[in-house]
């Protein structure tokens, strides 16, 4: 969100790096056993928080560190909107826990228990695209459901669906047929290879079917349906799997262990389909029916107006529609004039700064009637710019340059601003 990938992406190679070197030290140097192992994962966790929370202390950063700021009546909200990773770790692990019982209870062999820890490091590789997109999702679904964007959220919503059914679908194909030559990455065991092989492809076919499911839990995470989210978290983490290990354990033994992963995830679909079709009283049609909105979230399509500029002259073009659209939807002469001076200087500014530094640049942006408010919602992929604050760092220039940000964003019942994943997103109520 605040531009960090390439520091995070290094933090993680420094955590693998850490984490087996010390791996090494503990086998052939002092001898520490299993706590050593344990004690060396810890130590790669600790340098990567290290340098991620360098990241915070520079002054550039737009999230920083500042004790001037910190207000513990926020605790609760903060701590509201993170059960979700709450949640899905506690019903995780309760759920390897009982899972891996189960397996020994009905194994009782070190085949078995191999083949179901070969089965558990392949998903965490495995389901890192569907994980990798929810995160992503969670945030660009936050930008458009608080300008109440539904034509932006739906598009969104169904490329991340179609692009993560597709990439992961690809992804299990490459696993199906290659699961013997992964499972020999861990053993030699001609019987250990033969039921990790079983177990990979199993969850080849759990992730085209996880990638659905985490999509949506992300999503309604997005969209502020936290305890909609959580009860699905506890589901789909838990009930489901612990229910399916059982159920085909006691009629396959480990080998019913191992398909449970996926069949447990081919349950929750079931389950959110037959949610859905009683929440729409029938079969869902559109993508809407399944997006948990309100009925009148993002207004009609006469309260919306959608707009992109690449160049100066798109800008004009643009202008005159704000306008129109201003004073079609009787929000007074004044204020129409002053939204239009506001949509030409911002975008003005932007493509102009690209231009100067022979960029190619593409600015959208969104104006939306509700009720009594004008929403003017922004996106662009320019540098890293905080609109918001624009005003102020032109406090000494000339007093008639930008006046019309200046004005709005005084004016304004509400600014918002987000960067995340190289763009710029502006958010701005008026009354």
């Amino acid at each position: 969100m605040d531009n960090g990938k390439g520091l995070f992406s290094t933090s993680s190679i420094v955590l693998c790096a850490v984490d087996i070197a010390c791996d090494l030290l503990n086998v052939f140097v002092f001898h520490g056993g299993t706590f050593g192992m344990g004690l060396a994962t810890s130590l790669g966790y600790w340098v990567q928080a290290i340098m991620l929370m360098a990241h915070f202390v520079r002054p550039k950063h737009y999230f920083r560190y500042s004790l001037k700021y910190l207000r513990l009546r926020y605790l609760g909200t903060v701590l509201g909107n993170g059960t979700p990773a709450l949640v899905k770790k506690l019903s995780t692990t309760a759920k390897e826990i009982i899972t891996n019982y189960l397996n020994i209870m009905v194994a009782l062999t070190t085949v078995a228990i191999a083949a179901r820890g070969i089965q558990s490091d392949f998903m965490q590789i495995f389901y890192c695209i569907p994980t990798g997109m929810g995160r992503a999702l969670v945030t660009m679904v936050g930008i458009y459901y608080s300008s109440n964007d539904l034509k932006g959220l739906r598009f969104l919503y169904s490329y991340a669906l179609r692009l993560g059914v597709l990439l992961s679908a690809g992804t299990a194909a490459v696993i199906l047929l290659a699961a013997t030559l992964l499972a020999g990455i861990y053993t030699s065991d001609a019987d250990v290879a033969a039921l990790a092989t079983f177990s990979i492809r199993w969850s080849a076919v759990a992730l085209m079917f996880y990638t659905s499911d985490s999509l949506l839990l992300h999503y309604l995470q997005g969209v502020g349906k936290v305890r909609t989210a959580n009860t699905l978290s506890v589901f789909e983490r838990f009930v489901l799997p612990v229910v399916a290990a059982y159920v085909l354990g006691a009629l396959f033994g480990s080998e019913g262990i191992l398909a449970s992963a996926s069949i447990s995830e081919i349950l929750m679909l079931v389950l959110v389909f037959v949610v859905n079709c009683v929440r729409c009283k029938g079969i869902p049609q559109e993508i809407t029916d399944v997006m948990s909105l309100p009925r009148d979230f993002g207004g009609s399509e006469v309260d919306n107006l959608y707009a992109t500029t690449q160049s100066t002259d798109d800008v004009v073009a643009e202008c005159e529609r704000t306008y129109r659209f201003c004073m079609d939807h009787r929000v007074g002469e004044r204020s129409a004039k002053l939204m239009t001076l506001f949509v030409e200087e911002m975008a003005t500014n932007i493509i102009t700064s690209a231009q100067r530094k022979r960029k190619s640049v593409r600015v959208d942006f969104r104006l939306y009637m509700d009720g009594t408010r004008v929403c003017f919602s922004m996106m662009d992929l320019g540098d890293y710019f905080d609109p918001t604050l624009f005003y102020e760092l032109h406090a000494d220039d000339d007093p008639t340059k930008n006046i019309g940000i200046r004005m709005v964003v005084n004016m304004a019942e509400e600014v918002r601003y987000y960067s995340a994943f190289g763009s710029n997103n502006l958010v701005v109520y008026l009354n």
